[in-house]
């Protein structure tokens, strides 16, 4: 029968390392942790699964991890503080890790997170396959939520319905007399940005009776200034300015303070700020204190 100490000579670690992996104890590295794993399963170990249970529960801490792009974006900064809220009065901390959408980042707040043994790590990904990255988490008896954008294979999954939020907005855009549009989003590799645009562009697709005609731009934060102003210095000012997020209208506003003429494009946005959509009805509302609500019940 297989024991510790085999496992410990083929993974290549010590006696005490894998003992706290096998127990989910102790401050151990994310690449021990796979390597233990993958000895247990090579040398055919199997664990007593009641006890193992117990003990998974009672190592989580009272911790949970969050893994955010940035908090600079509205949306962000309305659902950290939202989980805030929920979290402390329960006696929870939270741990925050921004990434900047990169995946090494990402990885090493993962690694983090599962050396902190958190309860629960509510992220949005910028990973192509990031149920492999956060398996870690589960496999101690932590809870991995994914947020905003959706991966096969990865749930549970909570986020709203960017499609339809494209859908919305266009309808709205249909209503004006305009035939150019400029529709400014986050990279579509990134699914809620993509299903946005797919929504939009759709929508005006499907209308027959005009003739829009649109061009998009996929940018962030960075660079949303100096795409902007290259495709309005190319193509010239649209009508009509459709944004992903509330985020970007503050630098679009600074391309459009450029343009010699009274009359501005119209704009539309999706916004995190319900005031704000319900002052505006060019704003369509996603409610990220909401959000973090929602998944903070799970």
């Amino acid at each position: 029968m297989p024991t510790m100490s085999d496992i410990a000579r083929l993974a290549g670690v010590s006696h005490g390392t894998v003992s706290n992996v096998l127990n989910n104890r102790g401050n151990v590295s994310a690449k021990k942790i796979k390597l233990v794993q993958e000895a247990a399963r090579q040398v055919g170990y199997i664990m007593n699964a009641p006890a193992h249970q117990l003990r998974s529960s009672s190592s989580l801490s009272k911790s949970i991890g969050v893994i955010l792009p940035n908090i600079t974006e509205s949306r962000y900064a309305a659902f950290y503080s939202a989980l805030q809220s929920f979290w402390l009065v329960k006696d929870y901390q939270l741990s925050l890790w921004l990434t900047n959408d990169t995946p090494f980042y990402e990885k090493n707040a993962v690694s983090a997170a599962t050396a902190a043994r958190v309860s629960a790590l509510m992220t949005v990904s910028c990973l192509s396959n990031p149920a492999e990255t956060y398996q870690t988490i589960e496999q101690y008896g932590g809870k991995v939520i994914y947020i905003e954008r959706e991966f096969h294979g990865a749930s549970p999954f909570i986020g709203y319905c960017y499609k339809n939020a494209g859908y919305e907005i266009a309808k709205k855009v249909l209503q004006e007399q305009i035939t150019s549009a400029v529709l400014i989003t986050g990279f579509d590799y990134f699914s809620n940005e993509h299903d946005f645009q797919s929504g939009f562009l759709e929508s005006l697709r499907e209308d027959s009776r005009k003739s829009i005609e649109c061009k998009t731009i996929h940018t962030n934060l960075s660079t949303v200034f100096q795409d902007t102003f290259q495709l309005f210095y190319e193509y010239g000012c649209p009508e009509c300015i459709v944004l992903s997020g509330m985020d970007f209208y503050e630098q679009v506003s600074q391309v459009l303070s450029y343009k010699q003429s009274d009359t501005l494009p119209l704009m539309f946005a999706l916004t995190s700020g319900c005031l704000e959509a319900y002052c505006n009805p060019n704003y369509y509302c996603m409610n990220y204190s909401s959000l973090a609500v929602r998944a903070s019940e799970l």
